[in-house]
């Protein structure tokens, strides 16, 4: 969804918490409205070429026709909050995962002190150095994208 257009729609927005959810206030929702009023999500200069590359996407034009009418948007307002959902998330755009796992391995072996602690784990396991290293760099990765 649309933040922007959401609250165009909206004379007043309230947001109500039980007790149980105190502490997940807003599951990130006043932050991004801060974001928001702030215009920290506003498409920037440095950004609009990537929004040009991304509004020509397939998979997005192909995705805001599927879901526009579910959510009520028009399906150019639809490819323009799936678009802003990447751009706030731009590091993912052309995100390699096994580059990634790769380069969390080299890093592991270029270092002395971490490859002598998998190499530790691989023998308590009773498994190979190179499937624990898979496994570790594998863990890291996912940590980062919040997995």
């Amino acid at each position: 969804m649309d933040l922007e257009v959401e609250l165009e729609k909206r004379d007043i927005v309230v947001l109500e918490m039980t007790e149980e959810n105190l502490k997940m206030t807003g599951y990130g929702f006043i932050e991004d409205l801060y974001d928001h009023f702030t215009g920290k999500n506003r498409i920037t200069e440095e950004k609009q070429s990537l929004y040009n590359q991304l509004s020509t996407d397939q998979e997005i034009k192909t995705r805001a026709k599927e879901i526009a009418l579910v959510l009520g948007y028009t399906v150019s307002q639809m490819e323009r909050a799936l678009i802003k959902n990447k751009l706030k998330n731009e590091w993912l755009v052309n995100f390699d995962y096994e580059t990634k796992v790769q380069n969390v391995i080299k890093a592991i072996k270029s270092s002395p002190k971490r490859l002598v602690g998998v190499k530790e784990k691989a023998i308590r396991r009773n498994e190979a150095l190179e499937k624990t290293l898979r496994d570790d760099a594998i863990w890291i990765v996912n940590r980062k994208l919040g997995r």
